[in-house]
C-alpha cells in the first residue's frame, strides 16, 4: 500500500468521526414538547367542623396554606363532605354535601362558612378538598357529628339585675352549658362566624345561673347556649346552639345605700363621714339635712361628691332650731340614686 493511499484513508475516517460527533451534538440540542405541569393538590384542612346557629346548620373550615407537595398557592375547586368509608375518586355528585370554592368566601378571620346543610349527616363523615381539575387531596380524619336534635339545651331565661344580665335555667341539671355572646344576632348562615369560637363563660353542672357582669348600660347582647356533649381541640363536633336575645341592658339599679354615717363638730363646722360604697358605676354621694321631724330634706351639694367626708358650716343653718339630722345617698353615672342612709342626729345647742 502506498503512503498517499494510507493518508487518504485516515483523512476519510477522521471526517466520518467528525460528522458523527456533529450530528450527535445537533441531536442533543433539540427540545421536545413541554411536559404538563404537575397537578397541585390541596392538603387536608387542619381545622373544620359542623355548626348550628339556631336552626341553621352548615360547615366551617380554615383552608390549608400549602399543597400536598408543599407548594403554594393552594387552588381549591371543590369542598366535599363524604361518608366515612367512601373510596376515591371523590366526586361532588357522590358526596353528602358539596360546595364550589371561591376565595371571596374566606372571611377576615381565615374561616369559611357554608350553609345551610340540606340534611344533617346521619353517619360519620370526612372532609375532602379538590383542585380545579377535580383531583382530590387526602381526606381528613372521620368525625361523627352529634345531630342538632340530640338533647337540645334547656330553656334559658335572661333577666337584667343590678350586677348585669343573668341567664337562668330551670333546674341545676347535670349538663355543662357553654355561653357565647355577640353584640348582634346572626340573621343568616353566613353571619354565624360572628360568634366567637371559644366559650365566653360556662355554666357548670349543678349551677342554675350565670351573670354577665361586663355589660354596660345601653348595650345589647345576644347569647348562644350550647350543651357541651362532645368536643375536640379543633373540630366543632357537638353543634346545638340556642340564641337568647338580643337582650338590651338598661341600668335602672341604684348603687347600695351608704352605711354608718357619723359626724362631729370642729371649728364651727359639722364634719360628716361615712363608709364608702362599692359599685362599678358609682358617681358619688349626696348629703341631705333637715330639722328632726321635718318632712322635707334639703340637699347640701349640687353635684355628687366623690369623697366620703363633707364639712358644712354651722352658720349656714343658724336659723334652724333644735336638733338636726343628716343622711347620705349614693348615685351612679346614669343618675340612679339610692335610698337615704340611716340618719346621724346632732343636738343643736
Amino acid at each position: 500500500m502506498s503512503v498517499p493511499t494510507l493518508v487518504h484513508r485516515v483523512r476519510r475516517s477522521g471526517l466520518l468521526v467528525l460528522a458523527g460527533l456533529l450530528s450527535y451534538g445537533v441531536a442533543c440540542g433539540k427540545k421536545g414538547p413541554p411536559l404538563p405541569p404537575l397537578p397541585q393538590i390541596p392538603s387536608a384542612p387542619s381545622e373544620w367542623g359542623l355548626r348550628c346557629i339556631g336552626s341553621e346548620c352548615g360547615l366551617w373550615m380554615v383552608p390549608p396554606d400549602r399543597n400536598v407537595d408543599g407548594t403554594q398557592p393552594v387552588r381549591i375547586g371543590w369542598v366535599l363532605l363524604v361518608a366515612d368509608g367512601t373510596a376515591p375518586p371523590f366526586e361532588p355528585d357522590r358526596a353528602v354535601a358539596a360546595w364550589r370554592f371561591s376565595a371571596t368566601d374566606v372571611r377576615p378571620d381565615g374561616r369559611i362558612w357554608w350553609g345551610p346543610l340540606t340534611r344533617w349527616p346521619d353517619e360519620c363523615v370526612r372532609l375532602v378538598l379538590l383542585n380545579h381539575r377535580r383531583k382530590s387531596g387526602p381526606p381528613t380524619d372521620a368525625v361523627c357529628p352529634v345531630p342538632p336534635t340530640d338533647g337540645p339545651p334547656p330553656d334559658v331565661r335572661a333577666d337584667t339585675t343590678p350586677e348585669g344580665i343573668r341567664l337562668t335555667r330551670p333546674d341545676a341539671a347535670s349538663d355543662v352549658l357553654e355561653v357565647y355572646r355577640v353584640r348582634s344576632s346572626p340573621q343568616t348562615p353566613t353571619q354565624a362566624l360572628e360568634w366567637p369560637w371559644t366559650p365566653y363563660a360556662v355554666i357548670e353542672s349543678g349551677l342554675t345561673a350565670w351573670t354577665d357582669t361586663e355589660v354596660r348600660d345601653g348595650e345589647s347582647w345576644t347569647y348562644g347556649i350550647r350543651r357541651r356533649t362532645r368536643q375536640d381541640a379543633h373540630l366543632w363536633l357537638a353543634s346545638t346552639t340556642r340564641t337568647v336575645g338580643p337582650v338590651q341592658y338598661e341600668d335602672v339599679f341604684p348603687p347600695p345605700v351608704p352605711s354608718r354615717p357619723t359626724g362631729f363638730v370642729e371649728n364651727g363646722r359639722w364634719v360628716l363621714v361615712w363608709d364608702p360604697v362599692t359599685a362599678p358605676d358609682l358617681a358619688g354621694y349626696f348629703v341631705y339635712m333637715r330639722p328632726v321631724g321635718a318632712s322635707v330634706w334639703k340637699r347640701l351639694n349640687e353635684r355628687p361628691t366623690a369623697s366620703t367626708r363633707m364639712e358644712i358650716p354651722i352658720a349656714d343653718t343658724s336659723n334652724w332650731r333644735g336638733p338636726v339630722e343628716f343622711a347620705i345617698t349614693s348615685v351612679d353615672r346614669k343618675g340612679n340614686e339610692s335610698s337615704r342612709s340611716s340618719p346621724w342626729v346632732y343636738e343643736n345647742p
